[in-house]
C-alpha cells in the first residue's frame, strides 16, 4: 500500500513542517478545495485546485 491514505497525509503534514509548498500540492488532487476560516492575521478565504494550494502558501 504504498499510496495509503495514511501516508499521503503524513507527506503533506512533513511537507508543512519544512515549508515546502511544492511537497504539499504533490499530495492534493486537481479539484482540491480548501477553506481557511481565518485569523486576525489570515483573514478567511478558500483555495481550489492545485493553484489554489500554491496561493495559500503566503499563510504558512
Amino acid at each position: 500500500m504504498e499510496n495509503s491514505p495514511k501516508k499521503i497525509v503524513d507527506q503533506m503534514f512533513e511537507a508543512f513542517r519544512k515549508g515546502d509548498i511544492e511537497g504539499v500540492v504533490e499530495t492534493v488532487s486537481d479539484d482540491s478545495l480548501w477553506i481557511y476560516h481565518g485569523t486576525k492575521v489570515i483573514p478567511r478565504s478558500s483555495f481550489e485546485g492545485k493553484e489554489g494550494v500554491r496561493n495559500f502558501s503566503p499563510g504558512f
